[in-house]
C-alpha cells in the first residue's frame, strides 16, 4: 500500500471490498494541515512557499502544488511521475501501475476518487496544465530519459502542455536514469 501523495481506499483493509471502495484524499490533506500549521506557527510567508520531491516525492510535490497553487509558489520535482495515462514506453509499461497501490486493484479510469472523479484524471497534472484558469506555481523539473523506474513516455507532451499554456517552468533532462 502506498498513497502517492494522495491518499487510498477506504475499503484497503479488506481485499473482497476494495472494488466497491474509492480513494479518500487523506494524505493530501494532512500535508495541507502541516504547511498551513507551520505558516501560522513560525509566521513564515505563504506567498514564499516550497514544494520539494523526488520520484514519488516529486510526483507529489507537482499533484499537491498544482491543486493548491493559492499555498505554494514553486514546485522543485525531481524524476517525477508527470501525467498517469495509459501510455506505454518502449518496453511496454505505463506509469498508471503506480497508482495501484493507493486503490488496492489495477487502476484505469473506473477507480474512483472521493472526490467525484476518476483517481487518473486526478493525478493528471497535464490535464490541470491545459484546464485551470489560474496562476499555477513556478515549475522547476528534472527528468532522465532513460529512467526505467518512471517512463520518459509522458513527458514530451507534459513539456508540450506547459509550452502552449504559457505556465513558468524550467526544465533539465538527460540520457540519465532515475539517478
Amino acid at each position: 500500500i502506498n498513497t502517492w501523495w494522495y491518499g487510498c481506499n477506504d475499503h484497503i483493509y479488506d481485499a473482497a471490498a476494495v472494488t466497491n471502495g474509492v480513494v479518500v484524499n487523506y494524505t493530501e490533506a494532512y500535508l495541507l494541515y502541516l504547511v498551513r500549521w507551520a505558516q501560522q506557527h513560525f509566521g513564515t510567508d505563504p506567498q514564499q512557499t516550497y514544494i520539494k520531491g523526488t520520484s514519488m516525492g516529486g510526483s507529489g510535490a507537482i499533484s499537491v502544488g498544482f491543486h493548491h497553487p493559492d499555498v505554494f509558489a514553486t514546485i522543485y520535482s525531481q524524476v517525477p511521475v508527470v501525467a498517469y495515462t495509459g501510455r506505454s514506453s518502449v518496453d511496454g509499461r505505463s506509469n498508471l501501475v503506480r497508482l495501484n497501490g493507493l486503490s488496492g486493484r489495477v487502476c484505469d479510469e473506473t477507480v474512483m476518487s472521493d472526490e467525484g472523479i476518476s483517481v487518473m484524471e486526478r493525478m493528471n497534472s497535464e490535464r490541470i496544465v491545459r484546464e485551470y484558469d489560474g496562476e499555477l506555481p513556478f515549475l522547476v523539473l528534472c527528468n532522465g530519459r532513460t529512467d526505467r523506474s518512471i517512463p520518459w513516455v509522458n513527458n514530451p507532451s507534459f513539456y508540450r502542455a506547459l509550452n502552449e499554456a504559457k505556465r513558468g517552468f524550467v526544465s533539465y533532462w538527460n540520457n540519465g536514469a532515475h539517478d
